[in-house]
């Protein structure tokens, strides 16, 4: 497709006219009154970089299982301070909740990016004794450019989940084919090489842990937001997954987190 188009299909906020700093407010607002309204382990260090920190909130009774979220924001903005505004339909539901941080880029490669959060993984796994949380019933998603490394940790040999542990994948309107990336300006931080991007695609990968998957996508979400999300889709079923594709209707990008009901994919 020509450049321009290109562009704007991978601009979600194209959708809405461009301006989605009123849904960063959102996700602000909601994830600090989800820290004062529940108890949180703030800023816990899973690594010795300033950005390798997460919060954790633990689940009302033990063993627990665990949701991980992983933030989007194009691997280059946003942090775990903006990312728990589904915690609180999570912990009603029973889960401990763990929203992740990582370095961003420009300071941080994708690929380093997916180390740190194997490492966060690991890191959460370690200690769910202390934590109180069950280590073999841990669901991960990642929302946008987060769902692309949550994706990436059923693809990679040394994953946290080599053996156990991953009940469920979650993926809302994600990224599963870097190589378009590489042909617009989003790019431009990422410094990704069209072989780098392959390399990095979970839509070129045979995955190695093989747990259910959820698939989801904005009903407003761009054209090809909603092709990659089918795409990858067949692609886990063609390898044996058990996988569930969702449209997820009269949501866009952006407020897909807001909805309590995509907490429900979880259970």
């Amino acid at each position: 497709m020509p450049p321009s188009v290109l562009e704007r299909e991978y601009s979600p906020s194209s959708m809405l006219g461009g301006d989605i700093s009123d849904y960063i407010a959102i996700y602000a607002e909601r994830s600090a009154a989800a820290r004062r309204n529940f108890p949180c382990r703030e800023d816990l260090r899973y690594g010795p970089e300033p950005a390798q920190v997460l919060d954790f909130f633990p689940a009302a009774s033990p063993d627990a299982p665990l949701f991980v979220f992983i933030h989007g924001g194009y691997w280059q903005e946003l942090s775990h301070k903006e990312s728990a505004p589904m915690a609180p339909q999570l912990l009603e539901a029973g889960f401990a909740f763990a929203t992740l941080n990582y370095t961003l880029a420009p300071k941080a490669t994708l690929a380093v990016m997916i180390e740190e959060i194997a490492r966060a993984l690991r890191f959460l796994r370690e200690g769910a004794s202390d934590l109180g949380f069950d280590p073999r019933r841990i669901t991960l998603s990642g929302h946008s450019a987060g769902a692309h490394l949550a994706a990436m940790h059923i693809m990679r040999e040394g994953s946290p989940f080599a053996s156990d542990g991953l009940e469920h994948l979650l993926l809302l309107s994600g990224i599963y084919d870097l190589e378009p990336i590489t042909l617009t300006s989003i790019n431009e931080p990422l410094r990704l090489s069209a072989a780098q991007a392959r390399a990095l695609s979970p839509m070129f990968l045979a995955p190695i842990i093989h747990t259910r998957v959820t698939v989801a996508v904005a009903e407003r979400d761009t054209g090809e937001f909603r092709r990659q999300s089918k795409d990858f889709a067949l692609h886990l079923g063609r390898q044996g997954l058990a996988v569930r594709q969702l449209l997820v209707a009269g949501r866009n990008h952006f407020d897909i987190i807001l909805d309590p009901g995509f907490a429900l994919a979880a259970s």
